[in-house]
């Protein structure tokens, strides 16, 4: 466990990003208490008078997001290891296992596609992407920790990875043609909520831990409402090539950090050398 942290990039970032939210999840306070002040405060504009969504915020990562469930509320300035059944690691990975299968909130595949998420799944430690040095993609990756907002442009930030995003402009629909992890997207406002649809996707990455896979065909809509100091992100999935209905990620509020020191570390080179020595089908 401590090497692949040290080693591949994409997976320790999952891995480190769910135990961040657990413990948010954890170590939040009681409901209503701290959000209710957050949301309380006003909410900056920017000069043309939309909600401004810049600032550090709390949860983002992709590890609510593999399936697992994300929480409710998250810090940005939480940081805390739930420590595993007598401290030992093969409980933790075992334990941290269960919890990302233990949520019901899972997209529902049409019939012939489910044994193929089944046969991912067990093999997960060989066929998740996550856990070869490739992206996570939209929308497993998760909600922003840093956005960086202008009244044109947005720019959003899940740790190293960043999207530059124009507001109320086109995708280029040339470009859309050439396959992408993070897609092309599309932003725009509905009142005070931006919007953000993403095509033109590849079909490598999943959308979740559990060998949630998907087409050429997927569609992602994700929604930025600020709320004082508490921003409200959402994420839909679509794929009416492999899934029944579109997939509705749990929304997540996201609270304001506010340390002063707060940087985005530099991005570690991935050199997965972990696959031939993961013993067996738990993946932690």
């Amino acid at each position: 466990m401590t090497r692949r942290l040290m080693r591949c990039g994409a997976a320790s970032l999952a891995l480190v990003a769910g135990l961040a939210v657990s413990s948010a999840q954890a170590q939040a306070p009681a409901p209503g208490a701290r959000p209710a002040a957050a949301a309380s405060a006003p909410t900056p504009r920017l000069s043309d008078g939309k909600p401004d969504l810049s600032g550090w915020w709390g949860g983002g990562g992709p590890g609510g997001f593999g399936g697992g469930g994300a929480p409710a509320e998250a810090d940005a300035d939480t940081f805390v290891v739930i420590p595993s059944r007598d401290g030992d690691l093969e409980n933790f990975e075992n334990d941290f296992y269960v919890w990302e299968k233990s949520h019901e909130n899972i997209p529902i595949y049409k019939p012939e596609h489910w044994a193929k998420v089944r046969a991912l799944d067990l093999n997960g430690n060989k066929e998740d992407p996550a856990f070869h040095c490739l992206p996570q993609g939209v929308p497993r990756m998760g909600p922003p920790n840093r956005i960086i907002a202008t009244p044109d442009e947005v720019i959003l930030f899940n740790n190293t990875v960043f999207r530059m995003i124009k507001i109320g402009k086109p995708r280029d629909a040339n470009a859309a043609l050439i396959e992408s992890w993070n897609g092309y997207p599309e932003a725009r406002w509905d009142g005070d909520t931006l919007v953000i649809e993403s095509t033109g996707f590849n079909d490598s990455s999943w959308l979740g831990w559990g060998g949630y896979f998907h087409s050429y065909d997927l569609k992602v809509t994700e929604t930025f409402r600020r709320e004082g100091d508490t921003l409200h992100y959402t994420a839909v999935a679509e794929d009416p090539t492999v899934l029944q209905e579109p997939w509705k990620l749990d929304p997540v509020a996201l609270r304001k950090g506010t340390n002063p020191n707060a940087t985005i570390a530099e991005a570690t080179p991935c050199s997965e050398r972990d696959a031939e020595e993961i013993p067996n089908n738990i993946r932690g």
